[in-house]
């Protein structure tokens, strides 16, 4: 996950016994600082989204559309569980709340 400015912290991260964050490796990668790190992956999830958009909506394609729609709904889903950096598949205490909403008031 990304880290810094109020979200998992680094040092969390590093205790976990798995790969580094992304956050690290582009730190370690390109030599810059946590937060220009953070800042810039940020920036290309910014624009990846632009360009799913653009696929989606603006250009017709010889890919099915409900192959495009599962595509859309994982980047939808993954966007949820790590949006403003924040681990929710890994904590998923942090989704308590929307759990309990779409139980209690489910979409018709």
């Amino acid at each position: 996950s990304l880290s810094g400015g109020g979200r998992v912290p680094p040092q969390f991260e590093q205790k976990r016994e798995h790969s580094p964050s992304a956050v690290e490796c582009y730190k370690n990668q390109l030599g810059v600082s946590e937060e220009e790190a953070v800042k810039a992956l940020s920036l290309a999830v910014a624009n990846s989204w632009k360009v799913i958009n653009e696929e989606l909506l603006l250009n017709p394609t010889a890919i099915p559309l409900p192959l495009l729609q599962v595509i859309f709904d994982l980047s939808c889903s993954a966007d949820f569980m790590y949006n403003d950096a924040q681990d929710r598949f890994t904590h998923s205490t942090m989704m308590k709340d929307q759990v309990d909403l779409v139980l209690r008031d489910p979409i018709s």
